[in-house]
């Protein structure tokens, strides 16, 4: 589900997409996705930018609708289905698809900048320092990529899934895994300078707040952390 004023927008599995007057329920306007005969639907969150509304859909494209009419400003084929909610940052939308590609495209128009081929899916949502773009994958790994170019800056081996974003929080990125590990990173290299296992599997983004990183696992425990500074 994304926000954008006074309205909701958000899709369902078999492909329709919705603008609600988040007041009072009523229906803005809907879109379908085009020649959907296989009724492939929408399983990313949306995201808003610049008057945009920008999801990615199991057809592997990755659309960008007018937010106010909902009309399609453009449209881009990954070639894979998306599960992973796309992000935008300094005007460019980042995101993944199951074939392991991570593509940043430009955000006005939906023309490729670069893609990276990270060799396992993406269900993760990007996350973002002042330069780079971090994103994990289900073969284990977290990498970090030069936001206008996309070299790869570093790639650190976790040998477990990782299905949900990391949170940056001072020079260090948190991350978890189906593993049970939880772990902080050092943005500047990609080193681990402090991992935990817990009783319970990572499925959802870890949170920074009140002085505290908080995490949740499937064992129905939320567990805070004193924060970590890499040295």
């Amino acid at each position: 589900t994304g926000t954008s004023g006074y309205n909701l927008y958000f899709g369902n599995t078999a492909g329709a997409f919705f603008c609600i007057d988040k007041e009072k329920g009523e229906l803005e306007w809907k879109y379908r996705l085009q020649e959907n005969t296989q009724r492939k639907g929408i399983r990313s969150s949306a995201t808003v930018s610049d008057g945009l509304i920008i999801f990615g859909a199991e057809d592997a494209t990755i659309y960008a609708l007018d937010a106010k009419y909902g009309t399609e400003k453009w449209s881009y084929n990954t070639m894979a289905p998306i599960f992973a909610s796309p992000s935008v940052n300094n005007g460019v939308v980042f995101c993944g698809n199951t074939d392991g590609d991570f593509l940043a495209l430009n955000a006005n128009d939906g023309t490729l900048a670069w893609k990276f081929s990270a060799g396992a899916s993406i269900y993760a949502t990007a996350s973002f320092t002042d330069s780079l773009v971090l994103i994990g994958t289900t073969g284990g790994t977290l990498a970090a990529f030069n936001q206008k170019n996309g070299r790869n800056i570093w790639t650190t081996e976790f040998n477990s899934v990782i299905n949900s974003s990391a949170v940056v929080s001072g020079n260090v990125a948190y991350v978890g895994t189906l593993k049970k590990e939880f772990a902080a990173v050092n943005i500047a290299d990609g080193a681990v300078v402090w991992r935990d296992t817990l009783e319970g599997r990572i499925k959802t983004s870890p949170a920074v707040a009140h002085g505290k990183v908080f995490v949740a696992t499937d064992d129905k425990l939320v567990r805070a952390f004193k924060p970590i500074e890499a040295k």
